[in-house]
This record gives C-alpha cells, sequence and structure tokens, in this order.
C-alpha cells in the first residue's frame, strides 16, 4: 500500500521540479507533460484504493466548471486554443484528486509534499539568486527572472514559497533546521526584492498579514528570532543596493495610480482591464472561448504596441473566455474553500491537528492576490502549485468525503484518466509532427514535411497552426486553389486571427488580381489593425499596382504614424520586439516609404525616415548604404 504512495508522491514531485525549470520548452508541451502525470497519477490512485475519494462540494463545481467549458467550446472564436485549454483544465483536475486522495488517507504524505516542495523551491530560489548575483545583473539593473524566465512570475513562485517556509519554521523544533529555514526566509525575502514586481510584493504582504492573523500565538512565541531575521534582511538591503532604488520603486506603486505618472507597465494593465470588459459586454454568456483571450484581443486592442496575450486579472480573464456562469462556476470553487477557512479559523492555529496549513491558506490567498493583477495562473507551473496547494486544504478541512468504491459499473471511473491519458498522447503526436514539418520545411524537404503536417492534422483536426503550415505547403507546390481552402479553413477555426486572410491576399496578388488581394489585405487590417507591420507594406504594394500612388504612401504613413509610433510604449517593451524580428519588419514599412519619398523629391521626410530606421529600428540592413548616398545627392 505505501510502494505506491510513495511513488505518486515522487511523480507529484517531479512534476513540479520539471515544469519550474522548463516550461520554457513551450506551453503545448508541457500541457502534454501535465495530462500524463495527472492520469498516470490518479489512475494509480484507484487501482491501489479500488475507490475514488474527493469533496463533494468542491468536486461538483469543478465538474460544472469544466462542463461550462466544454458548452462555450462550441461558441469559441478559437477552438484549437480552446482545445489545449480543456486539457490543461482536465489536468488540474485530475491533479487536484490525486492529492486529495493521497493527503486524506495519509497525512504524512502531506507533510513530505509541502517539505518537498519547500527544500526543491529553497534550492532553486538560491541557486537562481547566486546566478543574478554571479552574473552582473544586479550592477547592470536587470530583475530577477530565474526558473519563471519573468520577474513577476518569480515573484509569484516566492509568494507561495515564504509562508510554507515559515509555517514550517514554527512547526518544526531542532534549532539547527530553524536556522536554516530562517535563512531560507532571509534569502527568500531578498530575492522577492530583487523581481522588483510591485504585484508581488503587495501580494506577499497580504499572505503575511493572513498568515499573522492565524497563527498569532505561535508568531509570538518566536518573535525575537523573527525580529533579528528581520533586521538583517533591511541591513542586507543598505549593504548590497542603494535604497533609493527601492524607495522610487514602492514611490511608484502611487504614481500608478495617475494617468499623467503611470509606466508602460501600468498603462498595459489598464488598458488591457479596460478592452477586456468591451469584449465581456459583447459576449457575455458564453465568453470568447476557453484559452482564447490572447487570440481575441487582437481584435479589441485599440492602443498602439499594448498588446496583451493575457488579461493581467485572471478573474476577469475567466469572465472573458467562459462568460459570467464560468467565472461563477469558478468562484465556487474558491467560496467553499473560503468558508470551510472561516469555519476553523479558530483551531488553525494549532499546529499538531493541522501542521503547516497555515502555511498553505496563506500561500494560496497570496497566489489568489496576485492573480489580480498578473497572469501567474496561466503559467502551468503555478497554476498547479496552487490546485495541489488547494486540494491539502480541501482534505485537511472537509468531514465528509464523497467516495466511490470501484466495483462493477462504477469502474466506468478508469475513463477519466484514461480519456485524459488519449487525449494527451493524440495531441503528443500531432505537436511532434507539427513541430517535424515545420523544421522540414525550412530545410526546403517539402514532400516529407506534407507528410508530418497531414499526420499533425489527422490526430488534431482543430489546429489552426497546423493548417498554416499545411497551406504553405500547398502554395510552394503551385497548388493554390488548395491552398486558398485551406486557409479558408484556418479563418473559421480561428476568427480573429489575420494570418490566413494576410496569405489570401498574397495568393491574389501573385495570380495578379490586385482587387481581390486588396480586399483580403484591408479585412486583415480590420481583425487585427495592430498585430504585424507586413499587413500594410502588403497593402500599400496592391495599391501601387492598381496605380494608387496616394493611398499606397498614405497606408505606409498611417502605419508608421499611428499604428505603429515608436512612442513610450514602443520603447517601454523594446525589448521584446528586438527579440520577436518585428522591428526588422517594423524597418521594411519605413524603407518603402522612404524609397517612394526619394522617388517624388521628398529628401528632408526621407532622411528623417532614414535616421529613425539606422538608430532605433535595424541599424545593419544593408540598403542603408544605398539610401544615404541618395539622400545627400
Amino acid at each position: 500500500m505505501k510502494a505506491p504512495r510513495i511513488l505518486i508522491a515522487l511523480l507529484i514531485i517531479s512534476f513540479i521540479i520539471l515544469s519550474i525549470l522548463g516550461e520554457s520548452s513551450g506551453i503545448r508541451t508541457y500541457s502534454i507533460f501535465l495530462a500524463a502525470v495527472s492520469s498516470c497519477s490518479l489512475t494509480l490512485i484507484i487501482v491501489t484504493h479500488r475507490r475514488l475519494a474527493f469533496p463533494k462540494v468542491a468536486s461538483m463545481c469543478f465538474l460544472l466548471f469544466i462542463g461550462w467549458m466544454l458548452i462555450s467550446s462550441f461558441f469559441s472564436k478559437d477552438i484549437s486554443q480552446t482545445i489545449w485549454e480543456i486539457l490543461r483544465t482536465v489536468s488540474y483536475f485530475g491533479l487536484f484528486l490525486t492529492v486529495y486522495a493521497l493527503v486524506k488517507n495519509n497525512k504524512s504524505i502531506q507533510r513530505f509534499l509541502l517539505i518537498s516542495f519547500i527544500t526543491v523551491g529553497s534550492i532553486l530560489l538560491i541557486r537562481d539568486l547566486y546566478n543574478f548575483f554571479s552574473w552582473g545583473y544586479l550592477s547592470s539593473g536587470r530583475y530577477l527572472i530565474g526558473s519563471f524566465y519573468w520577474h513577476n512570475q518569480m515573484a509569484g513562485f516566492i509568494v507561495i514559497l515564504i509562508p510554507l517556509l515559515l509555517s514550517l519554521f514554527l512547526l518544526i523544533k531542532n534549532l539547527y533546521l530553524k536556522f536554516v529555514l530562517l535563512s531560507a526566509i532571509l534569502i527568500s525575502l531578498i530575492a522577492i526584492v530583487f523581481t522588483y514586481s510591485r504585484g508581488g510584493w503587495l501580494s506577499l504582504i497580504a499572505s503575511l498579514l493572513l498568515f499573522l492573523a492565524l497563527s498569532f500565538k505561535k508568531i509570538k512565541s518566536h518573535i525575537k528570532p523573527l525580529f533579528i531575521m528581520f533586521v538583517i534582511f533591511l541591513i542586507s538591503m543598505v549593504v548590497v543596493i542603494k535604497p533609493a532604488n527601492i524607495g522610487r520603486k514602492i514611490e511608484s506603486i502611487k504614481t500608478e495610480l495617475s494617468v499623467q505618472t503611470r509606466s508602460v507597465s501600468g498603462n498595459l494593465r489598464i488598458t488591457v482591464w479596460q478592452n477586456t470588459f468591451k469584449m465581456i459586454k459583447d459576449n457575455p454568456i458564453f465568453g470568447v472561448g476557453p484559452g482564447v483571450f490572447g487570440e481575441s484581443y487582437y481584435k479589441y486592442q485599440n492602443v498602439p504596441w499594448l498588446y496583451a496575450k493575457n488579461a493581467h486579472n485572471h478573474y476577469l480573464e475567466y469572465v472573458a473566455e467562459l462568460g459570467i456562469v464560468g467565472f461563477f462556476l469558478f468562484a465556487a470553487i474558491t467560496m467553499n474553500a473560503i468558508f470551510m477557512v472561516l469555519a476553523e479559523r479558530k483551531v488553525l492555529g494549532d499546529f499538531a491537528k493541522y501542521p503547516l496549513l497555515i502555511g498553505v491558506i496563506a500561500a494560496l490567498f497570496g497566489s489568489a492576490f496576485h492573480a489580480l493583477v498578473d497572469i501567474d495562473w496561466s503559467r502551468i507551473s503555478l497554476y498547479s502549485i496552487y490546485w495541489i496547494l488547494l486540494a491539502i486544504l480541501f482534505a485537511n478541512l472537509t468531514r465528509k468525503e464523497k467516495k466511490i468504491d470501484v466495483v462493477g459499473i462504477k469502474k466506468l471511473i478508469y475513463l477519466f484518466p484514461c480519456i485524459l491519458l488519449v487525449a494527451s498522447i493524440l495531441l503528443l503526436v500531432s505537436e511532434r509532427n507539427y513541430s517535424l514539418a515545420e523544421k522540414k520545411l525550412s530545410d526546403h524537404n517539402i514532400l516529407e514535411a506534407e507528410k508530418n503536417i497531414v499526420v499533425a492534422i489527422t490526430f488534431n483536426p482543430y489546429d489552426s497552426s497546423s493548417y498554416l503550415v499545411y497551406g504553405q505547403i500547398k502554395e510552394i507546390q503551385k497548388k493554390q486553389d488548395a491552398a486558398k481552402e485551406i486557409y479558408y479553413k484556418v479563418a473559421s477555426l480561428s476568427s480573429y486571427n489575420s494570418e490566413p486572410y494576410y496569405r489570401l491576399g498574397q495568393i491574389e496578388f501573385v495570380n495578379k488580381n490586385y482587387t481581390k488581394a486588396k480586399e483580403m489585405f484591408i479585412k486583415a487590417i480590420e481583425l487585427a489593425p495592430f498585430s504585424h507591420p507586413k499587413l500594410y507594406v502588403a497593402l500599400s504594394d496592391t495599391y501601387n499596382e492598381l496605380g494608387e500612388t496616394n493611398k499606397a504612401k498614405n497606408t505606409l504613413r498611417n502605419a508608421i504614424e499611428n499604428i505603429f509610433p515608436l512612442n513610450e510604449s514602443y520603447r517601454g517593451f523594446y525589448y521584446l520586439y528586438e527579440y520577436s524580428g518585428l522591428n526588422k519588419s517594423l524597418a521594411d514599412l519605413h524603407i518603402r516609404l522612404i524609397a517612394m519619398d526619394i522617388k517624388n523629391k521628398k529628401i528632408k521626410e526621407a532622411k528623417r525616415l532614414l535616421d529613425i530606421v539606422e538608430s532605433d529600428l535595424d541599424p545593419k540592413n544593408p540598403i542603408i548604404p544605398h539610401f544615404k548616398t541618395l539622400v545627400v545627392q
């Protein structure tokens, strides 16, 4: 009996480690990994116990939530994204049930899980902080990003870790281990400062206040070592960095409240929230579809450069994607947990009865608080940790759980993890072949690329990305009618995607059907006006072929001055556009207009645009020297 439980616990710990270290390999890859781990773990639980125990109210709410996701998927604006979101959500539920059953049947596993997480998390954090200092990131003014590849999500992880460390510190009696844990808390506090995440700071304060309220008596008996640790923390901040740096960051929290002083990051959040309400207004019942916020936002984006894949408020994002009903079903799970905590609040400070549970509650609260202003729950690793901790909370506070014995017809319970496993395998085959097709296409191995992409579509016939590659292959094979049919298919799968219309326009342009090409390019721009400069270059070229040179110039000039102006927002996210290659596309936009200005003898304007290309966009562009000679002449 014990061996399978330990095996499952090790699977979960391995998952936590790998998800923290490797999510950079791609969210789809980790969605498949999550589904596989969840289904295998849940199957082992059922096989071991011959029954499945679950918290009745929370599980029913979760199942209704998944059911509503399936209903809203019929109204999804991008079914390919919805499939992956449903896979992840079902996997979270499987993980939730697995951990609940583990902890409910054996409380020692709870301690094993939490201590293992604390240990692994602390080691990762120390490694990340060491690299931060040794690589000179502090002196260069960079943020602590660590294993999460973004400073705000690194802060979100620390917000979860610190309450658990503090809870373990209060629980154990060994003085040596207390010193080790106190050191780990100190390191974690230093680390969250260097993330410079204001949302993370506020979330940590909120979680620690809750921790204090629930365990005040226990903390009183440890006040001296905690006070000394805090003093050391303050001294280390003064020694390592100038207090003014932190002071300015703290002061900036207040400046975010004003439109005149708000940062680019603050403007992004406010703008996204405003546009999210518009999205909700247009789709109040079923939403835009599970996991489709990012794809849908192109239609609602109304400020240059301020695109967001997520709403930076996960609760708003749920309303936008699943409608009001979907949000309330999710909220019901959270409210159930809150009511349980309130009912037991007077005895939660009993560390003998509820070991480490106060740390779990505070960590959950901090994570939920941070989800108001950031995208932690869009990261598989952080959201998985959240559901694991929530399962531990329910396992401790649920007095009567529902149990299903695996006998007779009830063996159908095996279908749930089996379907999840089969789905993950099918999507794995599809994703693997999609990646191979892309690689072979880049190597000009067209026949092999086509074989792979056909397999990818066979195993996932709703993936718009695979169809886009398939359409590109058909174009290379000069099968334009087939390519057009495929691109129309993409447009039907992804309602707000400008790419299929752009490619349809390119086909019409090559065939010299310029009127039809113009129609396609205008459609692409209407769907996503801020998505890419290439749309405006293509439309301008089409106007030129139609002999409408003024419209061609105005299209480029409008794109440069109004759609993609090099304003404060652009400079705030410059590094992203340079990394993605968008700067080179924007340089091409400028170069097209420079050529027109030179042709029309507007040398002064051409020189101004050329200076922008050389200084801000693409200084190594080979055409710059040639243009320089022309503007000098």
